[in-house]
């Protein structure tokens, strides 16, 4: 924008130098002309020619310079919106990278937590197998005593 900005001021710029130079040679027409005695009508219709002349070429230096005006006043803002918008992106990469390091460390926890309970849950499990067992050889032991004294009875 800025480049287009420069181009077009430069045509300004450009057209504003060949208004001049008309300008310019308009008044040495005057001058020449005052000096030849030409015709009053033909004189003002140069001087009334000249007057617009100025006015046009100030007219576009007042539109060339409100629309540089703009331009940067523009470009500032957008400058001011890509700085916010470039802070905001770094805080949202460093809030991702914060809870991919956290979802990370939760995971951890969740393994070894389940690694616990499964040891947790297995060492139950053999204790019961045990108390089973052991409740298992006491039936058959009290099972083999009755037989025994069932034999013994007969």
């Amino acid at each position: 924008q800025l480049v287009e900005s420069d181009r077009s001021r430069s045509r300004v710029e450009d057209r504003n130098i060949r208004l001049q130079a008309q300008l310019d040679q308009a008044n040495e027409d005057i001058r020449r002309a005052k000096r030849c005695s030409v015709d009053e009508v033909r004189l003002d219709a140069e001087i009334s020619k000249n007057i617009e002349l100025k006015q046009y070429l100030d007219r576009l230096r007042q539109s060339s310079e409100q629309q540089e005006f703009e331009f940067r006043a523009r470009s500032k803002a957008k400058h001011r919106e890509n700085a916010a918008l470039k802070e905001d992106m770094a805080q949202h990469q460093k809030m991702v990278k914060s809870l991919g390091r956290e979802l990370q460390i939760a995971k951890n926890e969740v393994t070894t937590r389940e690694r616990q309970i499964r040891i947790s849950q297995y060492a139950e499990l053999q204790k019961l197998r045990d108390e089973k067992e052991q409740e298992m050889k006491s039936i058959k032991k009290n099972l083999e005593i009755e037989r025994a004294i069932r034999l013994d009875i007969e």
